[in-house]
């Protein structure tokens, strides 16, 4: 009995050793395994954080040169301390682009993991500077006593030169003339970033009598003419010091162009009395070979200014029964009018802030219409101006106006209270105000004399 249990007692004192040892092998291995996991998770969050830095980094990158040059922007990529940075570019829109900036690694296991940086990107330049045609009303708002401009500053095209309009873009002023020499400037470019001593650095010919009117966007700038055979023109200005042709297009006959506006890859041209098409669409997708695209018969007169907003074009005319006309261009292919507004005299610069805030310059009065219902488009309020209001541009409760007041070309309204406009203040210049760009509480003006850039602020 005792050799029984006592060898009993050593069986089981062994299954005891090996139960705990049993235990003390799972304990470390789950130990191990937490210390193992803890390890992993570290290294993963680590990864992860580089990866949020370096797409970060990439972002801020494509954000720097979106500001200097827009048209810069593109995909990419590359490595990076065993990341693959990419940069993705989409275009949303003419001046809108959407940047995905993405970090990716490979595990242990070969398993990819990334982290990425979505963001729109807009073409500020484009969009604060949005021209002369179209009633610049760029940066800041007004500020100062507008009841009471100065002239900051002015500059001289030269002899025989008069100029017709002006746009700014960035820290340069655009300006056109006409001239009875063929062989004088058509275009000036002046570095404006010290309004108060404007500088030139440009003045080009291009073989021509001149430009009416111009319109700019990004790097091309939409000029027409007087000429025939040359009435429609693209020009680049990525080197302001140097603008060259990038091409032009004959129109049919020789009715000259007067007014242009772009948008959307497409040109919209008005263009005198006499024409087949006074409205013209022009395709300008490729700006090395401009195409007809289409046009809309009906009009019967020439165009003076036109402005696209949203899927309208806002036209000014010489016919006092359709002083503005309305045309639906949603399909460029096919323009259709559909809607008028009678102001029983001409109308030579529009201005298109909403659907219900229309700015309309006339032969003898500045409007503020209503063109929610095209087909029955409102007259808000008005007030006279002493002769025709050639170009607007409207910033806060301010509009802007040039004019051919022999004693007021240059003219600002008070348009706080749209159905009773007041005249703010004005200045007086020797010659006729043609076209007017505001940018940074800073207005721009074209005069037809050769003394033609004039630079307005407050006091």
């Amino acid at each position: 009995m005792k050799a029984e249990s006592r060898f009993n007692n050593k069986g089981q004192s062994i299954l005891e050793i090996l139960i705990a040892l049993g235990v003390l092998v799972m304990g470390v291995s789950a130990a191990v395994f937490l210390f193992t996991s803890s390890q992993s998770l570290i290294i993963d969050a680590n990864l992860s954080q580089q990866a949020v830095s370096l797409s970060r980094q990439n972002l801020e990158i494509a954000r720097q040169t979106g500001q200097q040059n827009f048209n810069a922007l593109s995909s990419s990529s590359s490595t990076e301390n065993g990341f693959l940075k990419e940069l993705i570019v989409e275009s949303v829109d003419a001046d809108t682009k959407k940047i995905t900036s993405r970090a990716s690694w490979q595990t242990g296991l070969s398993k990819i993991q990334k982290r990425e940086l979505i963001t729109l990107l807009t073409d500020w330049r484009s969009v604060v500077a949005l021209g002369a045609s179209s009633g610049g009303s760029g940066g800041s708002p007004p500020s100062g006593n507008w009841g009471s401009p100065r002239t900051l500053a002015s500059a001289d095209l030269g002899p025989g030169n008069e100029g017709t309009d002006i746009e700014v873009k960035g820290q340069y002023a655009y300006l056109t003339s006409v001239a009875s020499n063929v062989s004088k400037p058509d275009l000036f470019v002046f570095n404006v970033s010290d309004p108060a001593s404007p500088q030139l650095v440009s003045q080009t010919d291009f073989g021509i009598k001149g430009f009416n009117n111009l319109n700019i966007s990004r790097n091309y700038l939409y000029a027409v003419s007087p000429s025939d055979s040359q009435e429609f023109w693209i020009i680049d200005i990525s080197n302001p010091a140097a603008p060259t042709a990038a091409s032009y297009l004959n129109l049919s006959d020789s009715s000259d162009g007067l007014s242009v506006f772009y948008k959307n890859n497409f040109a919209y041209v008005g263009r005198k009395s006499g024409a087949p098409q006074e409205f013209v669409v022009i395709d300008v997708s490729n700006s090395f070979n401009p195409q007809y695209y289409s046009g809309a018969t009906g009009v019967g007169t020439e165009i003076n200014d036109i402005f696209v907003y949203n899927n309208r074009a806002y036209l000014g005319t010489e016919e006092n029964s359709n002083s503005m006309t309305i045309i639906d261009v949603s399909n460029p292919a096919s323009p259709a009018l559909i809607g008028s507004l009678n102001l029983g005299e001409h109308v030579y610069g529009v201005y298109v802030k909403s659907e219900s805030a229309v700015y309309v310059g006339g032969k003898t009065k500045f409007y503020i219409a209503d063109a929610t219902n095209p087909a029955s488009v409102n007259v808000i309020g008005s007030i006279a101006t002493g002769d025709k209001v050639q170009d607007v541009a409207t910033a806060g409760n301010l509009a802007f106006l040039a004019t051919a007041n022999s004693n007021k070309e240059f003219q600002v309204m008070d348009i706080s209270t749209s159905t009773s406009p007041t005249l703010y203040s004005y200045l007086n210049f020797p010659q006729s105000a043609t076209g007017v760009d505001y940018l940074n509480n800073i207005i721009f003006l074209s005069v037809r004399s050769n003394d033609a850039l004039r630079i307005i602020t407050s006091q």
